[in-house]
């Protein structure tokens, strides 16, 4: 029986949340930063530090987002997979169906350019 994994693989993302001291974040396995949703900046009133969130409403869904956006390619790589072979089956042109021109659009998207 294998142990149960309490670290994030590689490739998984980690959602941290906000509080009076930062705002909400995304480390990697290693626990690096990936994004910050937020601003360290002096309050203008006691001049000490403090988290400006670019958009509190924003920061949090966004932070979640980024933190599931490996999962969510991959995701979509496999269903992207599994519709143009079922496509292939039902002898349909797989790359002319409006979804698979949007999935692989986003997919190109997350990649950025080729080099």
């Amino acid at each position: 029986m294998r142990a149960r994994q309490t670290k994030p693989l590689p490739d998984q993302w980690e959602y941290v949340a906000g509080t009076e001291h930062h705002g909400p974040y995304v480390i990697d396995h290693a626990g690096r930063t990936i994004c910050d949703c937020y601003v360290m900046s002096p309050d203008p009133v006691t001049n000490t530090p403090r988290p400006y969130w670019f958009n509190e409403d924003e920061a949090v869904p966004n932070a979640r987002l980024i933190a599931a956006a490996p999962e969510l390619l991959e995701a979509l790589r496999d269903m992207l997979s599994m519709l143009r072979a079922a496509h292939y089956k039902l002898g349909v042109q797989a790359d002319s169906s409006k979804r698979v021109l949007k999935a692989v659009a986003a997919i190109k998207k997350a990649e950025g350019p080729s080099e």
